[in-house]
């Protein structure tokens, strides 16, 4: 129960590494990485240093990558947890390419 939190965590490190060592390792696999509810029971301030790490390194390489992950927790993200920008909702808009809310929904369906 205590747990959660670390696990979350360990996860989140160990699946970025995998993504990260393949694509480097290997020309042709995926360059995304999907996450539903990784940063529940995390501290706010690790979910901006993971969007600083993402962004610096697309910003580095040619390998550019995609992080998909939902926003649907509690809690509000401030300052602070870091950098502001990062921490701005608006600004994560801006970065998204696609935001799903109750009323805009995928394919405008339930699933």
């Amino acid at each position: 129960m205590f747990g959660k939190g670390k696990n979350q965590g360990r996860t989140l490190v160990y699946d970025l590494s995998i993504l990260l060592y393949n694509i480097i390792n290997t020309p042709n696999f995926p360059r995304f990485l999907i996450h539903d509810g990784i940063f529940d029971g995390v501290d706010k301030a690790h979910f901006v240093s993971v969007c600083k790490f993402i962004e610096g390194i697309s910003e580095q390489t040619s390998n550019r990558i995609q992080y998909i992950t939902t926003l649907n927790e509690e809690g509000t993200l401030s300052e602070k947890f870091g950098d502001g920008e990062i921490a701005n909702p608006e600004y994560l808009f801006s970065k998204s390419i696609l935001v799903l809310s109750p009323t805009n929904k995928l394919f405008g369906m339930d699933f």
